[in-house]
């Protein structure tokens, strides 16, 4: 039966069953790269009461309140580790016929998941329609990205984004398009993951994304536009 010295367990060791280990392994030696082994590894060695196993591992997946089972959905987990982004942007008093629109240009190093993007028309009528890749954008108010997780440090976004641009839409790829409509100053429609939390698209790295709004309700509106992304080094 071999005795392993104070050195880093192989994985081959570690499958074996003839490990030798002197006295309970306790939760410092459990988590350690390197353990003194003299003894077969026994049951209640390995079932020890020294395993510190609430901190370590079910705080993870429990509510510390009311002991039950943990459910944080992506999004939530992107915002806490702050890679959730919000944007708002507000158009007053757009003649009927009339578009605004905002441009997102993506950083190179992360990728955009794009997750909700909301309309709100004041008692009115519209079209939204999202485009990639526009022939070419010039000029625009710049428009701030705000990091939903408020605890320092606080990371920028990657992303460019403007409003009232020059924009001519030209070959550009039409992704989505979205009529709505109604009284009242709620919301009247809602595009990107709004068919499901699991919809979203994934914009591309260094690309150009511009979203058009069109007052189609015969008389001048407010429109408004809120975006919520995250971004990942993972596509």
């Amino acid at each position: 039966m071999p005795v392993i010295a104070a050195n880093s367990l192989t994985n081959a060791e570690l499958r074996a069953g003839t490990l030798d280990v002197a006295g309970p392994l306790t939760d410092a030696e459990l988590r350690a790269a390197a353990l003194n082994v003299a003894g077969p590894l026994t049951d209640a060695q390995l079932r020890v009461a020294a395993v510190d196993v609430e901190n370590a591992v079910l705080d993870g997946f429990q509510e510390r309140v009311t002991d039950g089972a943990r459910v944080i959905t992506t999004d939530h987990a992107a915002i806490h580790g702050k890679e959730g982004y919000s944007a708002y942007i507000s158009f007053a008093d757009v003649p009927n016929g009339e578009a605004r629109n905002v441009v997102m240009t993506t950083g190179a190093a992360r990728y955009v998941h794009m997750k909700y993007y909301d309309v709100w028309i004041s008692n009115a009528s519209g079209i939204l329609r999202l485009y990639e890749n526009p022939d070419n954008v010039v000029g625009g108010t710049a428009v701030s990205a705000i990091n939903r997780n408020r605890l320092p440090v606080i990371p920028a976004s990657e992303e460019t984004i403007v409003h009232t641009a020059a924009v001519t839409i030209g070959s550009a790829v039409l992704l989505e398009v979205l009529y709505f409509g109604g009284g009242g100053t709620g919301p009247q429609g809602r595009a990107g993951g709004d068919r499901s939390v699991d919809i979203e698209w994934v914009f591309q790295r260094g690309e150009t994304y511009v979203w058009t709004i069109t007052n189609t309700s015969g008389v001048a509106a407010n429109i408004n536009l809120w975006l919520f992304w995250y971004e990942e080094t993972a596509g």
